[in-house]
């Protein structure tokens, strides 16, 4: 009877020290993996319900612009989908050309989120006369992208050969994306 029993504590003692084996290199490796992918779908679910968000709130906007494609067409255009950056400066060298007016220089700065509105402020530095000032900012108003001017410095500059006094113009503006 000894040699059965004492068989029986070999096997569970043999059975515990298969239990701390498994518990130490096959449970412990797999409880942290679990863990670390807890937290990723955790991350991913708060990345989630952000995306969700932001598509609610475009459908919402999609649902209040109007039905005609051509002023959905010109909606679009003047408060576009992201800053677009390119077309922006783009935009900004063709308007200055049309008024006859250098482009010096332009800057963006980080894009800012409001409740209502997103936006990008760009400060572009323009050389001309008084009267080039002028019809660059009707120019700016009547441009098919929603910009605002923010602040317009000016600074004298050189006479030029017509005798003409040129100024530098450093201004500041609004774009505003969806």
């Amino acid at each position: 009877m000894k040699r059965h029993s004492s068989s029986q504590s070999l096997l569970a003692a043999g059975f515990l020290i298969l239990a701390v084996i498994v518990a130490v290199f096959i449970w412990q490796p797999i409880r942290t993996q679990v863990s670390d992918l807890s937290e990723t779908l955790e991350g991913r679910n708060v990345a989630l319900e952000q995306l969700q968000s932001e598509l609610a709130h475009l459908q919402t906007v999609s649902v209040n612009l109007p039905v005609a494609e051509t002023e959905r067409t010109r909606i679009l255009k003047a408060v576009p989908l992201g800053f677009n950056q390119d077309n922006l400066v783009n935009d900004l060298d063709a308007l200055a050309k049309r008024v006859d007016i250098d482009l010096n220089a332009m800057s963006f700065s980080q894009p800012s989120v409001h409740e209502s509105f997103q936006s990008i402020a760009i400060t572009a530095n323009f050389t001309g006369r008084y009267s080039d000032l002028l019809a660059l900012l009707e120019a700016l108003e009547t441009n098919s992208r929603l910009l605002k001017v923010a602040s317009i410095g000016v600074q004298l500059s050189e006479v030029n050969e017509e005798g003409e006094q040129l100024m530098n113009f450093s201004v500041t503006l609004e774009a505003y994306y969806q």
